[in-house]
């Protein structure tokens, strides 16, 4: 992609689960802007005597296997004794309000080139640009893309809106049909035979119609 300077790197955190962070580096730094004000940090932990026992590393709560790290280690350190319950119980009720506060963590996920990787530039990212906006339009690939995916959205539901309609007239006009076939056989006398071949044509264009 053109308009992204080759210098840019990808963010060299790792998270707890293995897997790398998806945003762009800051320039000139190993990091993105998120992971370089958040990182795992070693904290030290404290018996129920309140002499420090020893240390864990606390992770970062981006992810569920954060999270699950944290339960795991708090765990263990009560059931060694290591750690009060109520500390713990602390600890893990703030485990909780991460948990719960994922999903709209990965609701706000920015896409890479909203991140910010150039600090010294960000006033003169004009309304309308990215960070890493290299065209006076201040439009990029994945602008353009999501404008596209957004108007195929937009289409398809107005298509399935018209084929849900059309459905349902298709289905009142078979009832419809039905009812009228059932009140034609409970006619006593008959209809002559001009007065049937009349009524059976508009019969069978309602039955064309409603295919």
């Amino acid at each position: 992609m053109e308009s992204y300077p080759a210098e840019i790197r990808r963010c060299q955190h790792i998270k707890t689960n293995g897997t790398q962070c998806g945003s762009p580096a800051l320039r000139n730094g190993r990091l993105c802007h998120y992971h370089r004000e958040s990182q795992p940090e070693r904290v030290e932990v404290c018996g129920e005597n309140g002499q420090a026992c020893g240390n864990i590393l606390v992770p970062v709560f981006e992810d569920a296997s954060a999270i699950q790290t944290m339960v795991r280690q708090v765990t263990i350190l009560l059931l060694q004794g290591k750690i009060d319950s109520k500390r713990a119980g602390q600890v893990l009720y703030a485990m909780q309000i991460a948990s719960a506060n994922l999903k709209r963590m990965e609701l706000e996920k920015p896409r890479p080139v909203q991140v910010v990787v150039d600090e010294e530039k960000v006033a003169e990212t004009p309304l309308g640009m990215t960070p890493w906006s290299g065209k006076e339009s201040g439009h990029e690939i994945e602008d353009i893309a999501a404008g596209f995916q957004g108007d195929m959205a937009a289409k398809l539901k107005g298509q399935l809106q018209e084929a849900r309609e059309a459905y349902g007239w298709k289905v009142s006009g078979a009832h419809q049909l039905a009812r009228d076939i059932k009140a034609y056989l409970m006619r006593d006398p008959p209809e002559d035979e001009e007065r049937l071949r009349g009524y059976m044509n508009v019969i069978s264009c309602n039955l064309a119609e409603a295919d």
